[in-house]
């Protein structure tokens, strides 16, 4: 709760309802803090929507969870260096 608690100090985290279910929102109008933690919960969402759909196994998920955001910063670099090679080439 505590971790919780520090993100809704920190980054604006609200605690809420929607639907009838308790859910966390973040923010809007603490632009660049929402910007930044909504780019980083995106790949989270699509992770796991794939997991759900079986797209991707439990071991995978969880693999990527351990290593997220590295993993991600990663595969970001390795394409912006074949986008440079392809436009140098």
């Amino acid at each position: 709760m505590h971790t919780l608690f520090a993100l809704e100090d920190l980054y604006g985290f609200k605690i809420d309802r929607l639907d009838g279910e308790i859910c966390i929102r973040i923010n809007r109008q603490n632009g660049s803090t929402f910007a930044k933690i909504t780019g980083l919960l995106e790949p989270w969402e699509e992770m796991a929507q794939k997991y759900r759909n079986s797209e991707i196994t439990n071991e995978e998920y969880d693999q990527w969870r351990y290593r997220y955001p590295r993993l991600e910063a990663e595969r970001n670099e390795a394409a912006r260096k074949a986008l440079k090679e392809e436009n140098d080439g």
